[in-house]
């Protein structure tokens, strides 16, 4: 080291394993140096002899994760007026020491400085050095690499180390400048040992991630979870290879543009760890197979329009709706819960006609989560992934994710109450009975098809009878809660409703019979069961098939083991007992009439899959990965061949009554009720341009196939789709008596809503 001088050096490390880096650094400043500071972090190879060798001051310490710390312990033990402080990867080059003893040593010395020029006075505390980085054979000189400025020399008590980052700078108080000489560092010995210290700098950042997390909401970490996985990285690539010119470093600049750009969905999974970061892939698998080509595939047919309509309405005077849709089984209602998600759906966006169409998405992508959780309570977190896995790629919940019908999301409640069942014999505590029949209650409000998770009720009743009579109580209070705007409806209405829904219950006469159905139990168990099994996961009934009795050997082999847990034996039952409720329901089933069992079927799946997987690891991997491509593969036309001619004719409609009528509000009619599939979505589209009046311009929807009395009517015709028989006429000269003694129905959102919800005056 060289002799004390009134500018006094001092030259500070924070070592760990370093012996074959520390040699070169100290070599290249003993010249330069007055002092020499070593905080180890209890090194194992011989850093501290070689340390000691140089007269290196040496302060034996743990090895932090954020080594910064002990950086600046070691800045803190310094006595120079400046310091200058170096990892062990660095040199000095020869230029760069004899710059800085030129700026310490010579008070008026016009220093070589990048842009100026400038004397070295008093109030200069800090200067920036240029560094050149060695990758894998070369200096970089693009990418943003060089000049790679480090804030590196300052006096003495003015810099500090925040000691929060991976890659922070010190923080310099005062005037800072710039050298113009390089530091040369020599980070990696190899592609391997690149990777080694690229993976510890992710574990420090993962942490980083971990605390900036915690004080954001859930929408929140959802936006910085796309940041961290897709956007930042792909901005880095780009910034570093294309715009600062990472290209001409050759595949050096490309690998070094790549891996930097990693590091941030790397730290983000690390993160998130494996489970999560499975939990977010799974539920992103879910979004793409939902949501792509959605402009085709969201439907707006008549009822889905209507509903749409009803929801829209009460929005816009501050009704709630009491009665839900008449059920397509008789002359009833059930209850209005199912208008308020749609007017929750409405709320987000009520500008936009496809708001509540996403948000009833959003909730089939929900359910997928639930199952995770409830997979995950029911057995273990790899359970829950596979049974996530499988709710995320159901034919039939994929196909069902896109229609704003009140079947759609039955699967969720379902779902939360086969969540609640497993808390409850879990954990003992009786709120969650409660939830159980509060989402079965909520579920056949909405669509009577939840009318048939009741055994799943009575089952758990039956397998925990801790506080029975409570419990009980609980259970039928859960049932009823949600049915309550039905009885306060029926109230003022002699329970019309009520009674035409226990007459159609009840009295055969008013039920399809299973003659007609052909619901004999040999074609119900051999056909419609495996072709119902294959449509909710698998995509083919030979699939429902090889399942079907797949779970059966399952059961027979857990029954006779007695192994079986209570929460398996819930879902087995009731799963039998839904599938014989199916069968005596004196109704067609079509296919959105079981969504309340997809949970079900998609459980008793994952659960043959998972113990497949318990015996032989890679079987089950493989029998996952083939439901998994073969539903996909099902579902793939459904997803891609698809068009929404519904919409495009609505919007067409709509745009052709504004520019008719510019500045005019309208008020819409049916022909006979004949055209309600195109004019009630074009009554939706006007609707959310509230140019809707009940003493508007009269505008008729007709089709062009009751041409001969409508041209009796001397109604002028507007225009027509070309592409259908759809027509729109000019009712202005008329008034409502005529148009209604003519066969002209009136549509405006107020009797569209009215004869729902107020029908009976």
């Amino acid at each position: 080291m060289k002799s004390a001088i009134k500018n006094s050096l001092s030259i500070v490390l924070a070592t760990y394993n370093e012996e074959k880096n520390l040699s070169g650094c100290l070599e290249s400043i003993k010249d330069l140096a007055d002092e020499i500071i070593v905080v180890d972090g209890t090194s194992s190879d011989a850093t501290v002899e070689i340390a000691k060798k140089y007269g290196a001051k040496v302060k034996i310490t743990t090895n932090k994760p954020n080594f910064h710390i002990n950086k600046q312990m070691a800045i803190d033990m310094a006595t120079g007026d400046w310091i200058l402080q170096l990892d062990a990867d660095e040199r000095v080059s020869p230029d760069l020491a004899k710059e800085i003893r030129q700026v310490l040593e010579e008070k008026n010395h016009q220093s070589s400085i990048i842009n100026h020029q400038s004397d070295v006075n008093a109030d200069v505390n800090g200067f920036w050095i240029p560094r050149k980085n060695w990758f894998l054979g070369r200096f970089l000189t693009k990418g943003g690499q060089y000049p790679d400025y480090t804030l590196r020399l300052y006096r003495k008590g003015k810099g500090r180390l925040p000691q929060k980052d991976v890659h922070e700078q010190a923080v310099v108080e005062g005037k800072v400048e710039y050298l113009k000489n390089p530091l040369f560092h020599y980070p990696y010995k190899s592609f391997s040992h690149y990777l080694v210290k690229w993976n510890g700098y992710n574990n420090f950042f993962s942490k980083q991630i971990e605390e900036e997390q915690k004080k954001k909401n859930i929408l929140l970490k959802i936006f910085y979870g796309v940041g961290y996985l897709f956007i930042k990285p792909l901005h880095w690539f780009l910034t570093t290879y294309i715009r600062h010119k990472g290209f001409m470093d050759g595949e050096q600049g490309f690998i070094f543009s790549l891996f930097s750009a990693l590091r941030f969905p790397a730290s983000y999974i690390k993160y998130l760890g494996f489970y999560r970061i499975c939990v977010f892939f799974i539920l992103l698998l879910s979004l793409l197979l939902r949501f792509y080509n959605y402009s085709n595939r969201w439907g707006l047919a008549y009822d889905q329009a209507h509903d749409a309509i009803v929801a829209r309405y009460a929005l816009i005077h501050h009704l709630i709706p009491f009665l839900g849709p008449f059920s397509s089984g008789g002359p009833f209602q059930t209850g209005g819960e199912w208008y308020w998600l749609i007017m929750i759906g409405t709320l987000f966006n009520p500008y936009s006609v496809i708001t509540p169409w996403i948000f009833l998405t959003l909730l089939t992508v929900v359910n997928v989560l639930v199952i995770i959780y409830a997979g995950k309570e029911l057995i273990n977190r790899k359970f829950g992934l596979v049974a996530g896995i499988l709710m995320a790629v159901s034919t039939a919940q994929i196909t069902q994710s896109t229609n704003l019908t009140n079947q759609t999301p039955i699967a969720l409640f379902s779902t939360l109450a086969i969540f609640s069942m497993i808390k409850y014999l879990k954990t003992k505590k009786i709120k969650y009975i409660f939830l159980e029949a509060l989402f079965i209650g909520i579920a056949s409000s909405i669509h009577l098809q939840g009318i048939a998770l009741v055994p799943l009720i009575a089952f758990t009743l039956l397998f925990e009878r801790r506080k029975f009579i409570l419990a009980i109580f609980l259970s039928g209070f859960g049932l009823l809660v949600p049915w309550l705007p039905v009885f306060i409806s029926d109230a003022s209405n002699h329970f019309y409703n009520t009674s035409n829904m226990f007459n159609y219950l009840l009295n055969p006469k008013m039920q399809v019979s299973y003659d007609v159905l052909g619901r004999r139990w040999l074609t119900f168990a051999g056909i419609f069961i495996p072709n119902a099994w294959g449509f909710i996961i698998g995509g083919y009934a030979v699939v429902g098939y090889i399942l079907i009795a797949g779970i059966g050997i399952l059961i027979i082999k857990e029954l006779l083991r007695r192994e079986i847990s209570k929460q398996w034996l819930i879902i087995i039952f009731s799963t039998l007992c839904m599938f014989a409720i199916l069968r005596y329901t004196r109704t067609p089933l079509f296919k959105s009439f079981y969504v309340f069992m997809h949970p079900f079927v998609i459980l008793l799946t994952s659960w043959l899959i998972y113990e497949i997987y318990r015996i032989k690891k890679y079987a089950g991997i493989v029998i996952l990965l083939l439901v998994v491509s073969i539903s996909i593969y099902r579902v793939s036309p459904d997803i891609l061949n698809v068009s929404n001619s519904a919409s495009s004719e609505a919007s067409y409609f709509s745009q052709l009554v504004k520019l008719s009528f510019p500045r005019n509000t309208f008020t819409l009619y049916d022909y006979k009720f004949k055209t309600v599939a195109i004019s009630y979505p074009t009554v939706l589209y006007l609707m959310r341009d509230n140019l809707l009046r009940n003493n508007g311009i009269k505008i008729g929807f007709a089709s062009t196939t009751n041409s001969a009395q409508l041209k009796a009517y001397k109604a002028s015709a507007i225009a027509k789709k070309p592409s259908n028989n759809d027509i729109l006429l000019d009712l202005n000269g008329y008034n409502n008596k005529q148009l209604h003694a003519m066969g002209w129905v009136f549509i405006n959102p107020s009797k569209i809503y009215r004869s729902t919800e107020d029908w009976w005056h």
